[in-house]
């Protein structure tokens, strides 16, 4: 016997790589915030009729950095149209440090660019109404959906925020507890290296060292520290201190 197609399911990218904290909790923000029958995980190379005629309407999460807005619903009618996700950066200030912060403010995601969909965090669809074509990967159909000339629209119940890398950008409200005297720095986790090579244009003579286990940040930030260790924090404070390295202040933002 055939079982009935699912009449809302909401999907996640699926990877080889093993799911962090971040993208756990961000899975379960969206399961509560919308209450699918059931949650997917679909592999891009995957062919697309396949995977989408086993439901009736589709939440596809494309961007699992953001978190759906307090409050967000699934509208009443999609017929014809894939609706967009905002996708606006939380203002800063204030800062959000906690889901309960983000959950008690009055912060609202700016409307979708309708011209420009690329970077909508996730998509509502009715699969029915954009079948598929017979070669069409899972990949290039979310991202046909997501684009000209399919028909896309925003609605005010259907929101998500996206956060800026604060790795990527200076951290005033961290660094300016760190000392004036300092001349040999440790940056724990430096992301991208923003934070402390700020900190090294203003403080002339300022040493920096940072570790960070993304290679792609740790390739940025090398452009901006003295010297970059990728990889496990652990390991690289070892390896430091076989060195025989000292330092007059250590950073350990978003880290502990």
């Amino acid at each position: 016997m055939t079982e009935a197609p699912a009449r809302f399911v909401l999907a996640f990218w699926s990877g080889p790589e093993r799911l962090d904290y971040s993208r756990r909790l961000s899975r379960l923000r969206w399961r509560r915030a919308f209450t699918p029958e059931r949650a997917v995980e679909v592999p891009r190379e995957s062919l697309a009729r396949g995977i989408f005629s086993c439901a009736e309407r589709w939440l596809f999460v494309r961007d699992e950095t953001a978190l759906p807005l307090p409050g967000a619903a699934v509208p009443d009618r999609l017929e014809g149209r894939v609706l967009l996700a905002s996708g606006g950066v939380t203002p800063d200030p204030p800062l959000l440090h906690t889901l309960r912060e983000l959950e008690e403010s009055t912060l609202r995601a700016a409307a979708p660019d309708l011209e420009e969909p690329s970077g909508a965090p996730a998509i509502l669809f009715r699969a029915a109404d954009f079948p598929p074509s017979g070669t069409e990967t899972a990949g290039e159909y979310v991202e046909r959906l997501a684009a000209s000339p399919t028909p896309r629209a925003a609605d005010a119940r259907f929101g998500a925020l996206r956060f800026d890398d604060p790795h990527g950008r200076e951290r005033p409200e961290v660094t300016r507890y760190l000392p004036g005297s300092m001349r040999r720095l440790l940056d724990v986790g430096c992301g991208a290296g923003a934070a402390s090579g700020a900190l090294k244009e203003r403080m002339p003579g300022l040493a920096v060292i940072g570790i960070e286990r993304d290679a792609r940040a740790a390739a940025r930030a090398l452009e901006r520290l003295d010297r970059v260790l990728e990889g496990d924090a652990a390991e690289a404070l070892r390896r430091l201190v076989s060195e025989g390295e000292r330092f007059d202040a250590f950073l350990f933002a978003d880290l502990l």
